[in-house]
């Protein structure tokens, strides 16, 4: 009898991750709509910050944006200016119709306008969030699990430790 073996739980992530964005880029050429991913990280939970997003353009082209954030913050702050990234990039390419996707529920539904915020710390990028949102044609944020997130975190780690973009 063969012995099985068992997957790599971080080859299966990023293999269901890599699935996601091709479907992502595919959609894009097809609906005419750019696809974003957006991911932020904190170091330690609350410290040095970084954004990281994907970009899938209709013309099927893909765009990798990675940066360290200046200041210091927790992940929510992270997450919230890793979105706002992506979303003056996109404004910058002249996007006017755009699904952003994130595995931040509280940012995709503050995003939408479905959840109001309490923490006084993030209501500057609140704010900032919601003038972007108003600047487009049609914007759609929806949540993903993070398993699905793996090329946005990628990018926000890389930045985060100072390295370049693998792709």
């Amino acid at each position: 009898m063969k012995k099985r073996r068992h997957p790599d739980p971080e080859r299966l992530v990023q293999r269901a991750s890599a699935r996601f964005e091709a479907g992502l880029q595919l959609q894009a050429v097809r609906d005419g709509v750019w696809q974003a991913t957006f991911d932020g990280t904190a170091a330690g939970g609350h410290g040095r910050l970084a954004g990281g997003g994907l970009v899938f353009a209709p013309d099927g082209t893909v765009h990798e944006l990675g940066v360290p954030l200046p200041g210091t913050g927790c992940s929510n702050e992270a997450e919230y200016r890793a979105l706002i990234g992506v979303l003056e990039w996109l404004q910058a390419q002249g996007a006017r119709r755009v699904i952003v996707w994130g595995d931040s529920e509280l940012v995709v539904r503050q995003a939408l306008g479905e959840q109001s915020g309490k923490a006084a710390r993030l209501a500057a990028w609140r704010l900032r969030l919601q003038a972007l949102v108003a600047g487009f044609e049609c914007l759609d944020a929806r949540w993903i699990p993070r398993h699905r997130n793996a090329g946005a975190d990628r990018l926000a780690t890389a930045a985060l430790a100072g390295a370049a973009p693998e792709r």
